[in-house]
């Protein structure tokens, strides 16, 4: 196998989709074949303890940069979307700005791909850093995100769709991790 494969970035958006939807309309769980990562866990924790320390301020920040993020991503600037949702988590730590820079993030790198290759619809990625850079980017905002709204009282977002399509999007990509690491660089 050469160092380099053809990926579609619309197949994986459409893999992760029709995922994502096949666990939204069932009733049991999805079968995970990932867990939370040490640094996803260090990462949530200092997230829980700098939310205690959060003041009337920052709490105002990070929802602004939420409402922001939120007309940037359904105006299809998904590039800023994600800038504003990464600049809330610090602000205050929310679970949702954690998932939807994780989804804004892919949602810009496959509009990239696709302005670039327009005619073929796919690229070819060097295997060299692709799956330690994308199971960092999974690490740091769907696990993040998914294990935040776990831990914290609230369980609104637990119960919601969107937990449930994050959940699924990072097994989908996690699944294109573990296809990329078995195959040489």
């Amino acid at each position: 196998m050469s160092s380099r494969e053809a990926v579609s970035p619309v197949g994986l958006l459409l893999c992760c989709a029709c995922i994502g939807f096949a666990h939204a309309k069932s009733p049991t769980a999805p079968t995970e074949s990932w867990a939370y990562s040490i640094p996803t866990r260090q990462l949530v924790n200092a997230a829980i303890a700098s939310r205690a320390k959060a003041n009337t301020k920052d709490r105002q920040a990070a929802a602004s940069l939420m409402v922001d993020g939120d007309m940037a991503y359904r105006s299809g600037d998904y590039t800023r979307a994600y800038r504003l949702y990464m600049n809330a988590y610090p602000n205050f730590a929310l679970p949702r700005a954690y998932l939807m820079s994780g989804d804004a993030q892919w949602r810009t790198i496959v509009e990239h791909q696709l302005a670039k290759h327009p005619a073929e619809y796919e690229s070819r990625l060097s295997n060299e850093y692709f799956p330690q850079q994308l199971r960092l980017s999974l690490d740091q905002h769907f696990a993040a995100g998914l294990l935040l709204a776990e831990r914290l009282p609230d369980k609104r977002l637990v119960r919601s769709g969107l937990y449930r399509r994050s959940k699924a999007s990072l097994e989908c990509l996690h699944q294109v991790v573990m296809i990329h690491q078995s195959r040489p660089p």
